[in-house]
């Protein structure tokens, strides 16, 4: 019998170890570390030239500049876009009083704008230019985009024309 109750003894207390197997670990200790970090928010400067001088003929490089990047997601890129011209239906016009006729209609010129994807657009329809890239950084640096008046319009001369740029900054995803 006195082996019987040893046999029994050894099973009971098996049971109980593994019925509550926290008691056996009462005495070790377990660690969590817990960390947050809340990433600065991005910080840069866009430099866009206050005056252009757009060439008669052939294309005109415009010069964006970012500096002072820091912060930047890496899966983010700074866009320089145009947001909005001085043409209708989406274009970009220079525009002129006529000199030999300044009570007479004013004169226009399409300029087409290549940006960053490499395309000369104008702004109509498929070639539309509000909301395209000009420029795209992730890092310090400067990039062109090109304006070019339309090849099938001729400036006149003595006709001072202007216009402008208005230009969206914005994060996007790259």
């Amino acid at each position: 019998m006195t082996r019987g109750r040893k046999i029994m003894t050894a099973v009971l207390t098996g049971a109980m170890c593994t019925a509550f197997p926290m008691a056996a670990l009462a005495d070790s200790t377990s660690v969590t570390n817990l960390t947050l970090f809340e990433s600065a928010e991005p910080a840069y400067t866009v430099t866009v030239p206050e005056t252009v001088e757009v060439a008669a003929k052939g294309s005109t490089d415009v010069k964006v500049t970012a500096e002072e990047i820091k912060n930047l997601p890496e899966d983010k890129k700074i866009s320089v876009t145009l947001a909005k011209g001085n043409g209708v239906f989406g274009r970009l016009y220079l525009t002129a009083e006529d000199p030999e006729n300044p009570e007479g209609k004013q004169l226009t010129l399409t300029l087409y704008v290549t940006g960053t994807d490499g395309e000369p657009k104008m702004g109509a329809l498929e070639n539309q230019i509000k909301g395209m890239e000009l420029a795209a950084f992730t890092e310090n640096g400067s990039q062109d985009y090109q304006l070019s008046v339309a090849p099938s319009l001729t400036p006149v001369k003595g006709a001072q024309y202007s216009g402008y740029i208005v230009y969206g900054v914005e994060l996007k995803d790259r």
